[in-house]
């Protein structure tokens, strides 16, 4: 990575009057898969992963990365110009203790800054003497940003009743319930997800998610004020959406508010998705204000029963192409003619083979060798590596589908008898994925009671994963939905309907890497709701060559026959007669 544009932007700080920078991976509406135009972390440091942040200092620099992106940061990231460390603010405080620098005034961006991110910021500066300052024009890295590209943004669209198994009106009257409950008289929403959710549209303005820009502010009338740029929303979104809902322009947020001032309404906001800037001017304009957890979140990762029936649909129609795939692989990786690149390609082709499909839900992982090794490895057309008999190959994908979202991971030995310690780490890991999906629990448990489950075989040999074992994930919206996880730090009760991840793996550096990811729902077990578990979601054949079989139970034994009997039983109806056959192969009992 060339040192230019970071020198660039130390000499536009200085003449702005500021010492450094403070810039999180984000944009104002805290998306998780960034427009190019929103990269900006990687326009000055080359570092390509989805997650972090990142301080310039005058004469020194740091990436601050949680484990999935360490060592992908090392290869991409200039190493002599830009210090990684682990991610967090105890992190940076002890960085920035260290670097021996006088008073600095660091700016920072207070649309892309949340309000919760900002109050760490300026507890860590009081404590070191450093100033963190909001910095209210037009975003400092963008304005050095010479070659920026212009944003994907574009329309919106209705999301039918008949698949979110609801309408907005009544999703709206319960969260007017919630206001009166909190002794609020309007909700601000900072997250287009929980907006997009709660109003049954979807948009095109992200990358991978359905969202479009926007804010709300939600009254306890039930009247609604959406923040979004009105050339959006069509005739039939407008019809849809209806006269309760007043579209605004973006830039009239603050005028809204500052209407309001004669009423003095009490505002709920939730501090981890509202930006700095609209917490400021509540504060300016001396409007009172509660904190709050965002409303939306829960019930919108509580799937209905309508929602549940049309996820299981989207998985069939995944687990053909992911079918299609494998009996690819199979076939032509020994022609030594396909690549990490072109194997991508061709998965996301099988899968829009698929009418139904409206994107994929991430960029697809497609990683070999020493290079599965890097939990989110991405393959560049730069450094083409091809699939080698030998080796053993990860792919991690998923799809957007009305019917709902999709994420999946398989981990296949290329042509090849695979080693005892390929199979003996697989094994361990597919051991745990079992145990974690058989899991029955008392309400009220949470994912750090069960994330142990996933782990403990991989810990009997010294090994583990840094990253958590499964997330939530939304219904034709982000591939990556909170509040639900399964982590050592998840404290959220798991609830019926919720969606997760269940996906151990084990990360040897420089050799090879492991992962197995299913989607899972939890559900209830008994009359009464009190005992709960999860049901399986994803359909994918597992590589049995990868098994060793004097690791495995027989219940565990009996699990994996019972699951690829549920794949073919699915997957075949839609299957030619040589992939049926292929299918039936890859299923055959264990």
């Amino acid at each position: 990575m060339s040192e230019l544009p970071l020198k660039i932007l130390r000499d536009h700080l200085k003449r702005a009057g500021y010492d450094g920078l403070f810039l999180p991976m984000a944009d104002a509406f805290q998306t998780e898969f960034l427009d190019p135009a929103h990269q900006r972390i990687e326009y000055l440091t080359g570092f390509k992963g989805s997650y972090g942040s990142f301080l310039v200092l005058p004469e020194v620099a740091a990436l601050f990365l949680d484990g999935r992106y360490i060592l992908q940061a090392h290869h991409q990231v200039d190493t002599k110009t830009v210090q990684i460390h682990p991610y967090g603010f105890v992190s940076i405080k002890k960085w920035l203790s260290q670097q021996k620098v006088g008073p600095l005034k660091i700016a920072y961006d207070p649309w892309i800054q949340t309000v919760e991110e900002t109050t760490h910021l300026e507890t860590l500066g009081s404590s070191l003497g450093v100033s963190f300052v909001p910095h209210l024009d037009e975003n400092l890295v963008d304005q050095i940003w010479s070659t920026r590209p212009t944003t994907l943004e574009g329309g919106t669209q209705i999301y039918p009743k008949k698949y979110a198994g609801e309408s907005h009106s009544s999703k709206l009257k319960k969260m007017t319930d919630l206001l009166s409950e909190y002794k609020i008289d309007a909700l601000f929403l900072g997250n287009p997800e929980s907006i997009c959710w709660l109003l049954n549209f979807r948009g095109s303005d992200c990358p991978y998610t359905p969202i479009s820009y926007c804010y709300a502010l939600v009254h306890k009338d039930t009247y609604v004020d959406l923040f979004i740029d009105p050339s959006k929303i069509p005739t039939e979104v407008q019809s849809h959406l209806g006269p309760k809902i007043r579209i605004r322009p973006l830039n009239d947020i603050q005028a809204v508010l500052s209407s309001a001032q004669k009423t003095k309404p009490k505002i709920g906001l939730d501090p981890k998705t509202t930006p700095s800037t609209i917490f400021k001017f509540l504060e300016q304009m001396n409007l009172p204000f509660l904190f709050l957890e965002d409303p939306c979140l829960l019930a919108k990762a509580c799937k209905n029963a309508q929602e549940i029936n049309h996820i299981k649909q989207a998985h069939i129609w995944d687990g053909v192409a992911l079918v299609k795939f494998m009996a690819y692989l199979e076939k032509e990786v020994p022609k030594g003619t396909v690549s990490e690149v072109s194997a991508a390609e061709k998965l996301d082709e099988f899968r829009r083979e698929n009418p139904h499909l409206k994107s994929l839900s991430f960029p697809t992982i497609s990683a070999s060798g020493a290079n599965a090794a890097m939990t989110h490895y991405r393959a560049s057309p730069d450094h083409p590596h091809s699939l080698k008999t030998g080796n053993i190959y990860l792919f991690d994908s998923g799809g957007q589908y009305f019917e709902g979202t999709t994420d999946v991971t398989r981990t296949v030995a290329l042509g090849h008898k695979p080693s005892s310690k390929q199979k003996e780490i697989f094994t361990r890991v597919l051991k745990g994925q079992i145990a974690l999906m058989n899991a029955k629990f008392p309400k009220g448990t949470t994912g750090a009671q069960l994330d142990v489950l996933a782990r403990q075989y991989l810990w009997q040999t010294g090994q583990d994963y840094t990253h958590g074992t499964g997330h939530g994930v939304g219904l034709y919206l982000n591939v990556h939905e909170g509040p639900q996880n399964i982590s050592p730090r998840s404290f959220i009760p798991l609830h019926p309907g919720m969606i997760l991840s269940n996906e151990p793996g084990c990360y040897l550096e420089n050799e090879f890497g492991v992962r197995i990811e299913n989607l899972m729902v939890v559900k209830a077990f008994n009359k009464d709701g009190s005992l709960l578990g999860f049901q399986n979601l994803t359909l994918a054949p597992l590589d049995k060559s990868l098994l060793d079989k004097k690791l495995l139970s027989l219940d565990e034994i009996l699990w994996i026959d019972r699951y690829h009997a549920e794949v073919y039983k699915k997957l075949s109806p839609l299957l030619d007669t040589n992939l049926k056959n292929w299918l039936k192969k890859s299923t055959k009992k264990v």
